[in-house]
């Protein structure tokens, strides 16, 4: 599948790649399934960018907000699910449900500029886990709620003027180092707002 709906979303969510991943639609849920290998980094001190995972994301214009439960079949160290923000090949970044190279479940979020800037979060209890993704002007504020309140994940600016396409929005699955899963999106929700107070999350 290259494209599918979901309630509440302004626009298909269209994948960035030319080839088809397997996708499962139920209502507002959607399952994605990682081949082994997909993966999205630009590895720093290097010209490595491995860009094999396959992004669906629609056009944001302006300040939004993009959140969904996730949960995620982790089998292999940094199995994740993924909200994404995509510019180009260069610019682009992630927040992350992921397993670490230990076996848990973990927040993880990267800001490329080029090169990739990988942060490393706090563990996560097992089951789903909610991320979010919001932009007011040219600030972007990345969140994740596991435990009944939002917790601030990352704070940077990325201003997108000019730029050819505009920013997108979306979901990505990732296996860098296994043989392939999947993980399911729940209650995608999306409005043409931003989170003012960042640091509470409200």
């Amino acid at each position: 599948m290259k494209s599918f709906r979901l309630p509440g979303l302004p626009d298909d969510l269209r994948s960035l790649r030319s080839a088809d991943s397997e996708v499962d639609l139920d209502g507002g849920t959607v399952t994605i399934r990682a081949a082994a290998g997909d993966d999205l980094f630009n590895r720093p001190g290097t010209e490595l960018t491995l860009h094999s995972a396959n992004v669906f994301a629609f056009p944001v214009d302006g300040d939004f907000t993009l959140e969904a439960e996730v949960e995620v079949d982790f089998r292999e160290g940094f199995d994740s699910a993924v909200l994404v923000g995509y510019l180009d090949g260069l610019h682009w970044f992630k927040l992350c449900a992921e397993q670490d190279e230990l076996g848990r479940p973990r927040i993880m979020s990267v800001v490329t500029r080029d090169r990739s800037d990988d942060a490393t979060g706090i563990h996560l209890p097992e089951g789903p886990v909610r991320l979010r993704m919001s932009r007011v002007g040219t600030m972007i504020s990345l969140h994740y709620r596991a435990d009944g309140r939002w917790e601030l994940a990352r704070y940077f600016g990325f201003p997108v003027s000019g730029a050819e396409g505009g920013l997108k929005a979306g979901l990505a699955v990732q296996s860098p180092r296994g043989n392939g899963t999947t993980a399911t999106f729940r209650d995608v929700v999306f409005a043409t707002s931003g989170i003012m107070e960042v640091r509470s999350g409200d």
